[in-house]
């Protein structure tokens, strides 16, 4: 689609006068790549900032664009930059000038450094080292985008899952968008779920305090402390926050499994995502049968061998899937 278009059509999206066809037209641009979402995101939300300030400026709108155009040209990469048409869009045009003297976060966004990836496929795990010396732990089928500028403004993009333990630093915040979701901390340690094909987004705290929030037609801000989380209804919309009772949401980092009284259709949901394999049961009655028990870095088949031998159980594999058989609990709330 030729950007004097698109230009028009968000402009319209903005303003809130866009036909249903352009609608339609600037999802499936927006779907075409992470860059065209990153984009309309950050300007919805520099739209709807400046609507809520109430500043003092005498501001030129002619000359607030071409000073924001001067300095897109000054980066290296010599992204291309184009005025938004229509006579709202120029409200966008002065609220860049505004917000690049309070902090240049739509600079950030022209200044089209190149972002680190960091990337990993089917069970695979990889540990990244920041340069703010901040640690983050990438679970399987994951990616984290690292901001070229990450020295001055610490944000992140990440989709899959990935545990976090930021460096304490009050001037810089450190934020992680994941899809619909931003994530806000100064110091802490929190785990971040936010896959494509799940309906469901999560934010769980370790330790310190985590704001998340979401800044859809209803903004929702959290606050999270340890042993709570947030989750995020793609369906609904709806961010929540709920207490953390998930015993082995770190199991993929730490390499530990954790059961108490779980029921083996927990059990179930649990080794499938840690080790990436398919089970099914033999009846539905099975799934209700309980397990307690502990795995220090084990391998399917040990856990397989202790819940045979723990609940009477039988197991095989065929085409890649594992079928648990039995006709009941042998011992239940062990």
């Amino acid at each position: 689609m030729e950007q004097e278009k698109i230009y028009k059509i968000i402009s319209k999206h903005l303003s809130g006068e866009s036909t249903r066809e352009e609608a339609q037209l600037l999802d499936q641009w927006v779907n075409t790549s992470e860059e065209n979402r990153s984009y309309l995101a950050e300007l919805t939300r520099i739209w709807d900032t400046s609507g809520r300030m109430h500043l003092d400026l005498d501001l030129d709108l002619e000359t607030a664009w071409d000073k924001v155009s001067h300095r897109a040209q000054e980066v290296e990469t010599k992204v291309e930059v184009r005025p938004l048409h229509g006579f709202l869009i120029y409200k966008v045009a002065a609220s860049l000038l505004v917000l690049l003297a309070l902090g240049g976060l739509f600079y950030k966004f022209l200044n089209n450094q190149e972002a680190t990836v960091y990337q990993t496929d089917a069970n695979q795990r990889m540990q990244v080292i920041l340069p703010d010396n901040s640690e983050v732990w990438l679970n399987q089928n994951s990616k984290l985008e690292v901001g070229g500028d990450f020295d001055q403004e610490r944000h992140l993009a990440l989709t899959g899952e990935a545990f976090f333990e930021v460096e304490h630093d009050p001037a810089r915040p450190f934020t992680v968008k994941s899809e619909e979701l931003l994530t806000t901390v100064v110091g802490t340690s929190f785990n971040v779920t936010a896959r494509k094909n799940q309906l469901q987004q999560e934010v769980e705290v370790s330790t310190g305090k985590v704001q998340v929030s979401y800044e859809g037609k209803d903004q929702s801000v959290l606050v999270l402390e340890p042993g709570t989380k947030a989750i995020f209804d793609r369906s609904s919309q709806q961010l929540k926050k709920d207490t953390n009772q998930d015993l082995n949401f770190l199991a993929w980092k730490d390499r530990r499994l954790r059961f108490r009284n779980a029921p083996l259709l927990q059990v179930e949901s649990v080794l499938e995502d840690y080790f990436n394999v398919d089970l099914r049961f033999n009846q539905a009655s099975l799934g209700q049968c309980q397990f307690t028990g502990d795995f220090e870095d084990p391998t399917i088949v040990e856990v397989l061998e202790v819940l045979a031998m723990t609940l009477d159980l039988d197991y095989t594999l065929n085409n890649g899937s594992y079928l648990l058989e039995g006709d009941g609990c042998k011992l239940t709330g062990n």
